[in-house]
């Protein structure tokens, strides 16, 4: 119908907060992501994940000041544990994070290889994290397993990738394009 089932703001002291993504769990939690800015300006410099469960209680909060710079996605896995992929200190930079259920984080990958701008992100039934972006002006894809360890990267015909999904198959579909 359109009602509000609730709402919630999320303040941190001295700072603003801008959300860029949510998704949901099968258990009915919301996980928001988003950046920490400055309060005198807008550039980011920090990020922020939150688990709301399905009546809006905060579950739980990572507050991350000085580790990335936002443009922040989210998305879950069958067991409900958290993937978030994000820039890191720079656009060139990326970051990706998992986190069990209750908020442990289980591991963390920075670094500006195998994707820069990292744009884009899926889950194989098998679960390993696809990562998609760019890096030298080529669109990149690369995979980590269940524990984060790098699998695979391949790079793409276009110069940037703008989003991947998995097929019913397990096939890697991409879409990018050239600037």
């Amino acid at each position: 119908t359109g009602s509000v089932l609730w709402q919630r703001s999320f303040s941190n002291p001295s700072t603003g907060v801008r959300p860029s993504w949510v998704t949901v769990d099968s258990a009915g939690n919301a996980i928001v992501v988003g950046s920490i800015v400055r309060a005198t300006g807008l550039n980011p410099f920090g990020r922020i994940v939150l688990k709301y469960d399905a009546a809006g209680n905060l579950l739980w909060q990572e507050v991350i000041q000085r580790l990335g710079t936002g443009t922040d996605r989210v998305l879950t896995d069958a067991a409900n544990n958290v993937y978030v992929l994000g820039n890191g200190l720079s656009e060139l930079d990326n970051i990706t994070m998992k986190y069990a259920p209750d908020g442990t984080r289980l591991w963390q990958r920075t670094g500006n290889g195998p994707v820069s701008f990292p744009s884009a992100m899926a889950l194989t039934r098998s679960n390993q994290l696809l990562i998609a972006g760019n890096i030298l002006l080529r669109g990149t894809v690369a995979a980590y397993d269940p524990a984060g360890s790098l699998i695979w990267s391949k790079s793409t015909a276009a110069s940037t990738v703008s989003d991947i999904a998995v097929g019913p198959s397990g096939e890697i579909v991409v879409a990018g394009g050239d600037y």
